[in-house]
């Protein structure tokens, strides 16, 4: 897959895609957001250009991109266990640098707290830190649509859409390879919505009651927030805990800070070397 090594790790049976590029002493671990189609399709610029600098671990959790559908529950706690045996397979046990994205940056958290002796640094991109009860209704409302979503897929109206129209959609102006846009396409068309990303969605928003737990494990690790104008308060949260937390404000941005500024996000990471 455009020059990434596919490791397949196996979970209760079922397997878990990582895609693997670069060598180097640091271990960057990218944590892609809720209901992308593929994990590698979203990172994929920032794991890139990375790859020149370390190894890059794309996890592409269960429900997404060519990773098993899974019945169990997908609490933080779940995917931060499958996550502890990714990084055993990988022989991974040091120097981790830790890239989230939205749900991604609480999976982040969860490892990281009970593998703070691993971690290097921590970078979350537009993180939700869920403080305020409208926040709640915003969570509401992805799952509502993700519903509508997937009755669409079901009922085959993906399968009419062209691939370009799809590409526009799904990419926009990003330039991706093209056998990554046509994984992402494929996914598209037969999982995307698929009952285990619901149920993510659905089990980790009951776990983030605990997400700040125990934070306070993470004070003597980098620890940075990128986050857009809107969220901007939200993720000043962080520093209520973690007082040496590093904030940045792109006040004109999207969701997909690291699609939309990838230079900022990968000029942040950099800084961890």
């Amino acid at each position: 897959m455009h020059g990434y090594k596919i490791n397949k790790v196996i979970y209760d049976d079922k397997e878990i895609y990582v895609y693997e590029k670069g060598i180097g002493k640091n271990n960057y671990i990218f944590v892609s957001g809720w209901a992308n189609p593929t994990s590698l399709s979203d990172m994929y610029e920032l794991a890139d250009e990375m790859s020149e600098y370390g190894r890059c671990f794309v996890i592409e959790r269960f429900g997404y991109g060519e990773s098993s559908n899974v019945n169990f529950k997908r609490s933080l706690e779940q995917i931060s266990k499958e996550m502890e045996v990714v990084l055993q397979y990988l022989k991974i046990n040091d120097n981790i640098i830790l890239i989230g994205h939205s749900l991604g940056t609480f999976i982040s958290i969860e490892f990281a707290k009970k593998h703070k002796e691993y971690i290097k640094a921590i970078l979350l991109i537009d993180s939700y830190p869920i403080k305020y009860t409208y926040e709640r209704f915003a969570f509401l409302f992805n799952y509502i649509m993700a519903y509508i979503i997937l009755f669409l897929r079901e009922i085959g109206y993906f399968k009419k859409i062209s691939d370009d129209k799809l590409e526009k959609l799904l990419f926009k102006s990003r330039k991706l390879p093209e056998d990554i846009k046509q994984q992402a396409i494929k996914i598209t068309r037969t999982k995307i919505y698929n009952k285990t990303v619901l149920n993510e969605l659905k089990d980790s928003i009951k776990s983030l009651k605990n997400i700040y737990e125990d934070i306070n494990l993470l004070k003597n690790i980098p620890f940075t927030c990128i986050c857009r104008k809107i969220s901007y308060k939200r993720n000043i949260i962080y520093k209520d805990y973690l007082k040496h937390v590093k904030i940045i404000n792109v006040s004109k941005s999207s969701h997909f800070i690291h699609h939309v500024h990838k230079d900022i996000v990968l000029d942040e990471i950099k800084n961890f070397n």
